[in-house]
């Protein structure tokens, strides 16, 4: 989580947005004056925290009654960003994409749930869609 390599994907005409952690939590926790991940997966549980992209703590233990998945929360650093916003609408709409491309999966931002129980369907027949969000 602390090594930065690229998330992303190339080819001859273009470059090619890609969503995976590998690429993106690295330059998070750098970005971060606290960052937190904590993967979920077969019963156990391990556990990261930086402050401006520096390891302070980690830790694995039993995670007994949790589902695999993986957890991230971030504080953005107010030495690089100042004041800032979410552009919330934003982010939504990106929340939304992602639970459409990948049907099962909860993202949650600011207490609100976004998930497609049926995917891509979802998204082209909305009067069919199973959608939710909760706050």
């Amino acid at each position: 989580m602390s090594v930065i390599n690229t998330g992303a994907k190339y080819n001859d005409d273009v470059f090619q947005f890609s969503v995976g952690l590998n690429g993106s939590a690295p330059r998070l926790s750098c970005l971060s004056s606290a960052f937190r991940v904590v993967a979920y997966r077969e019963g156990r549980q391990f556990e990261a925290r930086f402050e401006k992209g520096v390891l302070k703590y980690k830790r694995e233990t039993e995670a007994k009654k949790e589902p695999n998945g993986t957890l991230v929360e971030f504080t953005p650093d107010l030495e690089i960003f100042g004041d800032y916003a979410y552009n919330s609408e934003f982010v939504e709409k990106r929340m939304w994409n992602y639970a459409y491309l990948n049907s099962g999966l909860t993202l949650s931002f600011n207490g609100g749930d976004y998930a497609s129980k049926n995917g891509l369907h979802d998204l082209l027949y909305a009067e069919s869609a199973t959608l939710r969000c909760t706050t």
